[in-house]
């Protein structure tokens, strides 16, 4: 059985980097993890988005279709994983708490 994780943050609003710094200092603690998924998928095509998720201690994803019908897919940077709706679910299951935002 996976390690049981603190919390996935299940983001699904468009931001800035701004605004990812606020909501992040508020709501994300060191180990936990990202998924993007609906229209905040487009923020992983901000550089700056992209640079301040990588300096962080946290895993990060983007929902392989929500990335494909926004066209953008092939667009992402490589530390982007995009992950299948059953992985989403594995995420789920294995966090004890989902915060969305």
């Amino acid at each position: 059985m996976p390690k049981q994780l603190t919390k996935l943050h299940l983001i699904s609003d468009s931001f800035d980097i701004i605004h990812l710094n606020k909501q992040y200092s508020r709501y994300v603690e060191d180990g936990e993890q990202l998924l993007f998924i609906g229209e905040s998928v487009i923020n992983l095509l901000d550089k700056q988005i992209i640079d301040r998720l990588s300096e962080l201690d946290n895993k990060y994803y983007a929902l392989k279709a929500d990335c494909k019908c926004r066209g953008i897919s092939e667009l992402l940077p490589a530390e982007v994983e995009q992950v299948t709706d059953i992985k989403m679910v594995e995420l789920t299951l294995n966090n004890h708490k989902t915060i969305s935002w």
